[in-house]
C-alpha cells in the first residue's frame, strides 16, 4: 500500500486567501496583466540598482560632504562668467 497523503485544508480556512481571489477574479485580465508587468519592472529596477548603485565602486574615492557642499554652493559672479560676442 503507497503512504497516505495527508488532505490539503479546505479553502474555507483561509479566509484571507478566499479574499483574494473573490477580488482577483472580478479585475480585468488586462489589469492583471498589467500589474504584473509593472510589479516585475519594479523589482528589475531594484536589482539593477542594487547591482550597478547600492554603494561606490571604489571606496577610496569617496568625497568629503563638506567639499561637495562648498563646490556645489559656490557662488559665481556675472564677471566671471565667459559671455557670448554677438
Amino acid at each position: 500500500m503507497g503512504a497516505v497523503r495527508p488532505s490539503a485544508p479546505a479553502a474555507s480556512s483561509f479566509p484571507l486567501l478566499q479574499r483574494w481571489r473573490g477580488a482577483l477574479s472580478r479585475v480585468s485580465l488586462l489589469a492583471r496583466e498589467i500589474t504584473l508587468a509593472l510589479v516585475l519592472k519594479l523589482l528589475l529596477l531594484g536589482l539593477i540598482w542594487w547591482a550597478f548603485f547600492s554603494e561606490p565602486a571604489a571606496r577610496h574615492m569617496q568625497l568629503d560632504p563638506d567639499r561637495v557642499q562648498q563646490q556645489l554652493l559656490q557662488s559665481t559672479s556675472t564677471t566671471d562668467a565667459p559671455h557670448a560676442k554677438r
